[in-house]
């Protein structure tokens, strides 16, 4: 993000595209594999947000669309939800 800003000035649009499912039974499914699957599919969307929306209400402009459907979507065999 640094090198954007360092040689566009700004960031207009945020387009947080991160998505990673995971198929199993909850009981097979360690702390840790869930662990990772929220920190990409949830914190890592929140983190680049908060990076970047200070700038854009600066602004009082900017675009962030909606991040990625899949962490919204339920499947047979699924059962750690991201």
């Amino acid at each position: 993000m640094s090198t954007v800003l360092e040689r566009e000035g700004r960031i207009d649009i945020l387009v947080n595209n991160v998505g990673v499912g995971m198929v199993g039974a909850v009981e097979e499914t360690t702390m840790t594999e869930a662990r990772d699957l929220w920190e990409t599919n949830v914190f890592r969307m929140d983190r680049m947000v908060a990076a970047v929306l200070p700038g854009m209400r600066e602004r009082r402009s900017g675009q962030i669309p909606a991040g990625s459907m899949f962490v919204f979507l339920a499947a047979p065999g699924g059962a750690v939800p991201g």
